[in-house]
C-alpha cells in the first residue's frame, strides 16, 4: 500500500517486489537493507530470504523507506528499502505466538526479552513456519512450491553514559523452498519443466557502535559478516561470505537559509 511500491506474489514462497514500475522475480535495481545490512544476492538477482512487511508510514518495523540513492549502495537505481528493527528496549517482556490453516498449515514464534542492569537490554528469538503449495487453476495440478523455514536470534542494546550507543545483533536460518523451472540440457529433449528444491542456510553477526559528540555532529560505525548457501538444482550451487564495513558521520552545524520573495510588493 506504500506509494511508488510494486509487489506481485509469484508462488506460493516467491515474490517480484520493485518500485517505480520496473518489477519482476530477478529484479536487480532495488536495494534492501535491514538494519543496514544488505539482503541482496547478487548470484541471483533477488532478495535473500523474502520476508512479509507492511511498509507504510507507521510500519510494523520501527522504518521503512523506499527511495532512490545510488549513494547508499549497488542495485539501487529505483529504490532503497532500509527495515529498521525494534530496539530491545522496546521488546521486554515475553510473547509466543501459534497459527495453523489450510494454506500455512503451521508457525510458531517465541521471543523473550529483558534488561541488563543499567547497561541496556537484550532480546532472543526462534520462529518457524510450513506453507502449503499453491494449485493451478487450470488443471487442479500441484504448484510444487512448498515453503518451510526455521530462524533463531538475538539483539543486545547497549547504552554507555548518555553519548555511546552498542548493538550486536546476530540470526541464523534455514529452510527448503519448491519451485517448478525449466532445466535444460545439451541433448534432447533439450529442456524439460521439473519439479526441483531449493535448500537455503546461513547466518549473520552484526555490531554498530554510535556516538554522539556535540549536540549537532555524530557518528556511526557499523561492520557485519554474512554467511550463506544456496543449493538450487535449476542453477547453481552458491556458498558466499560477505564482510561490510561502513561510516556515516552526521552533522547538523551548516542549517540551511531559505529565502522567501516578499509578498505585496509591486
Amino acid at each position: 500500500m506504500a506509494p511508488g511500491l510494486n509487489v506481485g506474489q509469484i508462488s506460493s514462497n516467491s515474490w517480484a517486489v520493485s518500485s517505480r514500475g520496473v518489477n519482476g522475480r530477478f529484479t536487480n535495481k532495488l536495494l534492501v537493507l535491514m538494519d543496514g545490512r544488505s539482503v541482496y544476492a547478487p548470484t541471483f538477482p533477488v532478495c535473500i530470504g523474502m520476508f512479509r512487511i507492511r511498509c507504510s508510514r507507521t510500519s510494523s518495523a520501527r522504518s521503512c523507506s523506499a527511495v532512490p540513492g545510488h549513494a547508499l549502495g549497488a542495485n539501487a537505481g529505483n529504490g532503497v528499502i532500509n527495515i529498521i528493527t525494534k530496539s530491545a528496549a522496546a521488546t521486554v517482556g515475553g510473547k509466543m505466538t501459534v497459527g495453523a490453516g489450510s494454506e500455512a498449515r503451521g508457525s510458531a514464534s517465541i521471543r523473550y526479552g529483558g534488561e541488563l542492569g543499567d547497561m541496556g537490554h537484550w532480546r532472543a528469538y526462534a520462529k518457524g513456519f510450513d506453507r502449503d503449495g499453491s494449485v493451478v487453476e487450470a488443471t487442479g495440478a500441484a504448484g510444487q512450491d512448498t515453503w518451510r523455514q526455521q530462524r533463531a536470534g538475538f539483539r543486545t542494546d547497549l547504552a554507555a553514559g548518555n553519548i555511546d550507543k552498542v548493538t550486536l545483533q546476530g540470526d541464523y536460518y534455514t529452510g527448503r523452498s519448491g519451485d517448478t523451472s525449466m532445466l535444460n540440457f545439451l541433448t534432447p529433449p533439450f529442456n524439460v519443466l521439473a519439479q526441483t528444491s531449493q535448500k537455503v542456510s546461513g547466518g549473520n553477526l552484526l555490531g554498530r557502535w554510535q556516538r554522539d559528540i556535540s549536540a549537532t555532529d555524530t557518528f556511526t560505525v557499523q561492520t557485519y559478516i554474512d554467511h550463506i548457501e544456496r543449493d538450487w538444482p535449476a542453477h547453481v550451487k552458491e556458498k558466499r561470505d560477505t564482510f561490510d564495513l561502513d561510516f556515516q558521520y552526521r552533522t547538523r552545524r551548516f542549517a540551511a537559509t531559505i529565502w522567501l520573495p516578499a509578498q505585496g510588493i509591486g
